[in-house]
């Protein structure tokens, strides 16, 4: 009896140590261990910054996985929630095959990076006629739907805004205000428009004239003719002022 006892002994003892051998040549899991969940050490782990409850550490459970072997290793500190790890890999699979894709592809509709498609949605850009009795939508970029801006048209504006500005010099003139845009200064003794707009005028027709006898042509207002002397007026303009020399006697 005690031959088939001592037997029985060491067989069992050869056995454990056959086990023992087996699990330290396989390679260890380096993945966190999750309670109750099968984890892949092919995919990669996300940790998290969740901490490890003390009761998760000492559960049995860790350490008698279905399927995995005997890992004597201490469990890390952080544990890894088996929801958020699902989660996180599918956005990370659906990430790769975004940028797999052509870049002008729109973004998925599903995941971490969907976006909601737009409660008014787009009009097509060029609607095509529809059906019978129906008109196509009209655009107002200037104004709104409601109120939209009318215009007569280019001239029609141009006129009115060069009538608003002439009364609008006429109003200044008449109370005494230089009638240049923006300014709001009192007129010269004598004059229609401010001290600084009257020198401001006379240092542009200076320039003008300096300019005018440069390229050879008159130096009159408003006259581009070619000089008849360096320097000088057209013969129009010697004409125009002797005339009016002979008339102021």
């Amino acid at each position: 009896m005690s031959y088939n006892n001592d037997e029985q002994a060491r067989r069992a003892q050869a056995a454990q140590n056959a086990q023992w051998a087996s699990n330290r040549s396989q390679p260890q899991n380096p993945s966190p261990y999750q309670t109750g969940t099968f984890s892949n050490p092919d995919e990669p782990i996300i940790h998290t910054a969740e901490d490890v409850p003390m009761n998760l550490l000492n559960s049995p459970s860790s350490h008698s996985i279905p399927g995995l072997p005997h890992n004597p290793a201490p469990l890390p500190m952080r544990y890894q929630n088996p929801a958020r790890q699902q989660d996180l890999r599918r956005q990370v699979l659906e990430s790769e095959t975004y940028n797999q894709g052509a870049s002008s592809r729109r973004p998925p509709d599903v995941g971490y990076g969907a976006q909601p498609p737009s409660y008014y949605g787009q009009a097509p850009r060029n609607p095509g006629p529809g059906p019978s009795g129906s008109q196509a939508a009209q655009t107002h970029p200037l104004g709104s739907m409601s109120n939209p801006i009318i215009y007569e048209g280019p001239s029609a504006s141009m006129d009115e805004q060069r009538e608003r500005r002439r009364k609008d010099r006429e109003e200044r003139k008449a109370k005494g205000i230089c009638p240049e845009a923006s300014c709001r200064n009192l007129a010269a003794p004598g004059k229609t428009t401010c001290e600084d707009h009257l020198e401001a005028n006379r240092q542009r027709r200076s320039a003008l004239s300096e300019r005018k006898r440069a390229e050879g042509k008159c130096y009159g207002s408003g006259c581009n003719e070619p000089a008849v002397a360096p320097g000088g007026k057209c013969q129009e303009c010697i004409d125009d002022a002797a005339a009016r020399y002979q008339a102021s006697k």
